[in-house]
């Protein structure tokens, strides 16, 4: 079904074999023989050798040792977060049964309660692990599985953003066993878990504690199949013995207490190194002597690799010195019964060797190679996607509205100002027109457009850079499983000598690790180019993102200016149109007054006319009746004359004067009145803010969790930092400092007035909420922190302050 256990099955077979012309039914035990199989039992390798030698690598005794030797592996990698890779190393490793039977021993209080909890963990992870089933062998599909977690622990499991990645990865068989809600509701559960992991964590010492546990369940349970009626005290005390490291003369005082009742026993299965001469040394029992001592020295020699003691090569070279019709008295000749018997006694030493080092080194070097390898492929998928980014939006110069309503000098000044300073401003011909409302709504219905396509861009470069992240924190976990590996290899030379790989490859690989999270982090190095360019980078893609959102919020906020400023012009303009409107009406009016006042004029001007020429005519009228008057009183007098008596004197009667044509009054001119020129509204400042309470560098900071985001906290920059400037980090087991930290008690920053300048640790600090802690900086400056609140597994919140002159005064 696997191919790690078709690989055992093939050893079982010749193990099986082998034991077939080398092993009797029975033995009886010595007491030298059961304290060097103790002595064997104390090393990982040792545990898991002696095991499939007795029972098959296959064997439930085999996988009992498996989750000793793993376990506290398995605690390391849930601490870093890796939860769906413990899971699927469960079906890997065919360990559920053993899950089972650690989940009995907690429900049966048998382990501590940070022990219990641990193992629940274990068990609901083992479950995940059954439903994940075959596929979880599937590189692709646990990248699928695993990124998908990680970005529901950053988004808090939002469907939107969930989406995303399930349209992405569900064809790497995902949906083969749950739809979209079903791994939504996987993902709670264990991030449940992690979250409840971390708010209560298990010690070290439970995670000891427990793995001996396992390890003295499985010593226990081989005794009892290697000798068959041994007492249960006596498995026990000699399996406690074991896994407390007691050594050899604690085992050997205990052999000793109980040497009657094991010399009683017999042992069961494989001789466990004893070679019977019969079966394969020919000649005399005195002639086999010399070809017996050869195959003692090869079972020797296989025992000491599998303790560590020598190295593989150091085997091979005995054994390739025995072989059929060799050198040596008693020596089996080619072809015969004895010759088939030696050859397959080798095979049979060769494969407890081989399936030592399968079980402990093969099967994890095969897994770290493959992982290794999907890393890297993830990392071409992650350029090529990164090549396939959204556009930015298409957004237009933001229009000032600033109206200019002066008149002469000013106005054309303002609309030479607008026009090279404000590209795009409006001024009152263009509201006039329509233009400027025109542009205002074309501006504001693209602007979303615009803004929809850098949130897309955003939503791609945040899911690239999750994606980032994490690929980096799964070559982490690979990088530290290797390095794990290494350090088994160092203490377990005598079985990894066996295998092809070596410590300088796997070294090799860590390297080749280190440059590929580089080229993540930074962007990838081009050939003819001794700089890294960037492009694709964490680095590059977090400064997009954080580019993005500040020009949106820049956009936000100019927005909502020009919303005002629109508003404002355009009162202003229809302000202005009034304006214009009442100065048309007062000018119409005052030109019809005008009108009516020179038709007045006119009219009053023609009735004097008039008036003129009817006292000229009644003047003329009168002068004629005056001179007719004259004429007739003239005769009159004539008559008269004619008629009177000679010697009367005539009598004349005097004309009267004609009067004199007045002149024409000349009527008043009216003046005209001006109205004044409106003046420009004034403008007014708004008051100053008030300012920082103290003068020193302070602030409201955050650190995330290191497991999250490696980054710490640079009192100079006054914000997060990369590890490689800040002055401290922050993760589950504490605040970590560059030159030490001092805890100065429950109290606010305003408190301190100054600070030791000794005393400092640079252990680390557990925080607690309201303390305040002096921080020798990276410079051998001091700064303060006030513990605001922590985020369990997520963030430290905190208030700071920062004397820079390098004084202890605050």
């Amino acid at each position: 079904m696997k191919s790690a256990q078709l690989i055992l099955l093939f050893f079982i077979s010749f193990v099986m074999v082998g034991v077939l012309f080398t092993a009797k039914p029975a033995f009886a035990v010595t007491s030298e023989e059961i304290t060097s199989l103790s002595e064997g039992l104390g090393s990982n390798s040792g545990m898991i050798a002696s095991a499939a030698e007795l029972a098959g690598a296959d064997s439930e005794l085999v996988k009992k040792f498996q989750l000793g030797v793993k376990y506290g592996e398995f605690a390391v990698r849930l601490k870093q977060g890796d939860y769906w890779g413990v899971a699927v190393d469960f079906v890997k490793f065919e360990l559920e049964q053993e899950i089972d039977e650690l989940t009995e021993s907690a429900s049966e209080k048998l382990l501590s309660a940070g022990a219990q909890r641990l193992v629940g963990v274990f068990t609901a992870l083992k479950d995940a692990g059954i439903w994940l089933g075959e596929r979880a062998l599937d590189w692709r599909f646990n990248e699928g599985v695993e990124v998908g977690y990680r970005l529901y622990k950053e988004n808090g499991g939002d469907p939107e953003f969930m989406g995303g990645w399930w349209g992405y990865y569900a064809k790497a068989k995902l949906r083969d066993i749950g739809d979209f809600p079903e791994w939504m509701d996987k993902f709670a559960k264990v991030y449940a878990l992690e979250k409840q992991l971390t708010a209560t964590p298990p010690t070290t010492i439970d995670i000891v504690a427990t793995e001996k546990t396992i390890k003295k369940t499985a010593i226990v349970h081989f005794f009892k199949l290697k000798y068959p009626g041994i007492g249960s005290n006596v498995a026990e005390e000699l399996a406690d013995a074991i896994v407390n490291k007691s050594g050899k003369a604690a085992i050997k005082q205990i052999v000793e207490k109980y040497k009657n009742h094991l010399e009683k026993l017999t042992a069961a299965g494989a001789e466990g190194g004893a070679v019977s001469s019969g079966d394969i040394c020919e000649g005399a029992k005195d002639e086999q002597k010399d070809c017996l001592a050869k195959l003692q020295e090869l079972v020797e020699r296989k025992n000491k690799v599998l303790s560590n003691e020598i190295e593989y090569w150091e085997y091979s070279r005995t054994a390739t010195g025995i072989y059929p019709g060799g050198p040596g008295i008693g020596m089996p000749e080619e072809g015969s019964a004895g010759a088939n018997n030696l050859i397959n006694f080798k095979k049979s030493q060769e494969r407890a060797i081989a399936s030592a080092y399968e079980i402990q080194f093969g099967q994890e070097i095969r897994d770290i190679t493959d992982s290794f390898t999907a890393n890297k492929n993830a990392f071409q998928n992650l350029k090529s996607d990164f090549k396939d980014i959204p556009k930015e939006g298409d957004h237009w110069n933001t229009p000032s509205y600033r109206v200019s309503v002066n008149t002469g000098f000013g106005r054309f000044f303002n609309n030479v100002y607008n026009t090279i300073f404000h590209y795009g401003s409006f001024d009152y011909e263009d509201f006039k027109s329509g233009d400027a409302q025109k542009h205002y709504e074309e501006y504001l219905e693209s602007e979303p457009k615009a803004n929809a396509a850098d949130d897309a861009r955003a939503n791609h470069l945040k899911a690239y850079l999750s994606r980032a992240n994490g690929l980096v924190r799964g070559l982490t976990f690979l990088q530290n499983r290797i390095n794990s590996l290494i350090s088994s290899a160092e203490s377990a030379k005598g079985v990894f000598s066996y295998g092809q790989v070596t410590i300088d490859d796997l070294k090799k690989i860590v390297s080749e690790i280190d440059e590929l999270k580089e080229d993540i982090q930074f962007g990838e190095r081009p050939w003819w180019s001794f700089w890294r360019q960037g492009v694709g980078g964490i680095d590059s893609a977090s400064e997009a993102i954080k580019e993005m959102e500040s020009d949106k919020k820049a956009r936000e906020s100019s927005i909502d200016q020009l919303k005002k400023d629109y508003t404002l012009a355009f009162k202003t303009y229809e302000g202005e149109e009034k304006q214009r409107e009442l100065e048309k009406q007062k000018q119409a009016e005052e030109e019809r007054k005008a009108a009516a006042e020179k038709e007045a004029q006119a009219l009053q001007k023609q009735k004097a006319e008039e008036d003129a020429v009817k006292q000229e005519r009644a003047l003329q009228e009168a002068e004629k009746k005056a001179v007719a008057e004259q004429i007739r009183l003239e005769q009159q007098n004539r008559d008269k004359a004619f008629n009177v008596p000679f010697g009367e004197s005539q009598k004349t009667t005097p004309s009267k004067s004609v009067p004199t044509t007045g002149a024409t009054p000349t009527p008043t001119p009216q003046t005209k009145t001006v109205s004044p020129t409106p003046q420009p509204p004034t403008q007014t400042k708004s008051a100053r803010p008030s300012g920082m309470t103290s003068n020193l560098p302070s602030g409201q900071g955050y650190v995330p969790n290191e497991y999250e985001e490696m980054a710490g906290f640079s009192f100079i920059a006054g914000w997060k930092a990369d590890m490689m400037v800040s002055d401290f980090f922050w993760n589950d087991d504490g605040v970590y400092t560059v030159n030490g930290a001092l805890d100065l008690g429950s109290k606010s920053l305003d408190d301190v007035t100054s600070v030791p300048t000794s005393g400092y640790a640079q252990d680390p600090y557990q925080p607690e909420v309201g303390h305040v802690y002096a921080i020798k900086t990276r410079d051998s400056k001091y700064g303060i922190i006030q513990i605001g609140s922590i985020e369990v597994g997520r963030q430290l919140n905190f208030f700071w302050r920062y004397q820079p002159d390098g004084s202890t005064s605050f």
